[in-house]
């Protein structure tokens, strides 16, 4: 196997437990790998851990502490997450893991005592539900040691989400969204074996007459209760949180930024009635001379400031200049396919650091966004003089559930799904979600692109999103910029 120079990460996070901590520390010492290193975080301990790497002086919770773990060893290509009471007890302890097409996978194990966790009684029965020559899958997440491919989980959803306080739970929703993004086979599983490869003090604390927890049963009891319901509210999340608080962000001017459009011609179009765009073959002179000029206005205005454009279509591939063709097909109607398409192409350039995806025939550039975003925030358009419950959106949604949900929240602006920008990452999330919904059962991919996008938006991500007239985009279809043509686009 050829190794680079940074290959394994091991990362231990500890709090006031520094006797178990020695014994794991030593036990990973014992048994380190080629071309690896150890990363310590010390939550706070009232007697700081001498071989911490890095101490946090007030307690910050385990999310956090996980967070600043994968921050420091960011740059190795796989990362193992223990607690202070596991350690390997075999040579070799790494390989079934580095070796696994797996991207993610949690030391799992069986017989957790009824009563270990105070009433959560949940947690008192672990069964495996699958299992082949190298991989089972468990009934129930374990967090001590936690395995990833660092190159495809960190950039795709980040890590450990902060929401969760002081922890538990925490790791069930960073696994989860890593299964949720495509990236394990199961949300909870291991390597064939494991069981002989490491050794836990948690699970064997019928032989640890010392046990001890940082916490009372009583408490965790109350936390975990709380944190449940943080994560069940999450439904099948693969958003990206960014796990880096000391990292400079990359700047403007060395950043991989695209703006995105789609120009689809081969389904029907319900909006527009363009004779030839109505047709499931396509005619080839009128998609050459019409449908790839359609979107030359917002090719202009995107090369006045120097920024790179792709054009994802169903007609050719070409270049020119800063603009790229990208032949892509079409699949779905033309409305649900550009995000179908521009999620695609996210996912499969990495470089990407951020992007906007856009209307492609009545969008303007007017101010270069890319310097001004923030890289935890969503920017949508908007239309100010509309809201949910305008005469359009209900004529337009036939699903039952969903008109009386435009009617609950008929008095918030109606955002517009022609301006949709933010992080490689976040926007991923976005789509992924929006998908989901459209997904869900066959009734719903009958749903209109701006009702998913407004729900996506406002039930899954109002924490983030950011809009407004002067900021985002002009009054809708006013043809004129606002705020001294400040705004990002002019969407006519």
């Amino acid at each position: 196997m050829s190794m680079s120079k940074k290959f394994i990460a091991i990362c231990i996070t500890t709090h006031n437990r520094y006797e178990y901590f020695k014994r794991c520390y030593d036990g990973w010492i014992k048994h380190l790998p080629p071309d690896s290193r150890i990363f310590v975080v010390d939550d706070a301990s009232d007697v700081p851990c001498p071989e911490a790497t890095y101490r946090f002086e007030k307690s910050a919770g385990i999310p956090k502490a996980k967070n600043m773990c994968l921050e420091l060893a960011q740059d190795f290509e796989h990362i193992i997450l223990a607690d202070d009471d596991i350690w390997p007890i075999t040579e070799d302890w790494w390989l079934p893991y580095v070796e696994s097409p797996e991207a993610h996978l949690s030391y799992c194990w069986s017989d957790i005592r009824p009563g270990m966790y105070g009433n959560a009684h949940y947690y008192s029965i672990g069964k495996r539900l699958y299992e082949d020559d190298k991989l089972f899958s468990f009934s129930h997440p374990r967090g001590q040691m936690l395995y990833i491919d660092a190159k495809k989980v960190l950039p795709r959803v980040g890590g450990f989400d902060p929401a969760y306080g002081k922890g538990m739970v925490e790791h069930v929703d960073w696994s989860w969204r890593i299964h949720n993004a495509g990236l394990s086979t199961w949300k909870n599983q291991d390597v064939i074996g494991s069981e002989d490869l490491f050794y836990s003090i948690d699970e064997n604390q019928n032989n640890e007459p010392d046990f001890v927890t940082t916490i009372s049963d009583e408490m965790r009891t109350v936390i975990d209760q709380n944190n449940q319901r943080i994560l069940h509210a999450k439904g099948d999340s693969s958003e990206y949180i960014e796990y880096r608080e000391n990292t400079i962000p990359q700047p403007v001017d060395k950043q991989n930024n695209v703006v995105i459009c789609g120009v689809f011609t081969g389904k029907p179009d319900f909006q527009i009635n363009w004779g030839a765009r109505h047709s499931p073959i396509a005619d080839p002179q009128y998609t050459r001379d019409v449908a790839l000029n359609y979107a030359d206005d917002l090719k202009d205005s995107v090369m006045r400031h120097e920024q790179k454009l792709v054009i994802l279509n169903n007609i050719a591939d070409a270049s020119d200049g800063n603009t790229r063709y990208i032949y892509t097909g079409c699949s779905e109607d033309p409305y649900k396919n550009r995000f179908l398409k521009a999620l695609h192409y996210l996912i499969e350039h990495e470089e990407i650091d951020n992007a906007w995806i856009v209307d492609s025939g009545d969008v303007t550039m007017n101010h270069n966004p890319f310097p001004e975003m923030q890289r935890d925030k969503i920017y949508v358009g908007c239309e100010t003089m509309n809201h949910l419950g305008c005469n359009w959106m209900l004529q337009n949604t036939k699903n039952s559930y969903y008109q009386h949900w435009l009617n609950t929240n008929a008095n918030k602006t109606l955002l517009n799904c022609g301006l949709l920008g933010g992080s490689r990452e976040n926007l991923i999330a976005f789509l992924t979600k929006m998908f989901y919904i459209w997904g869900y059962n066959v009734d719903n991919m009958n749903l209109i692109d701006m009702l998913v996008f407004n729900v996506t938006a406002y039930e899954h991500f109002k924490e983030k999103i950011v809009y407004g007239v002067g900021l985002v985009n002009n009054r809708f279809r006013s043809m004129e910029a606002t705020n001294e043509g400040k705004e990002f686009w002019l969407h006519k």
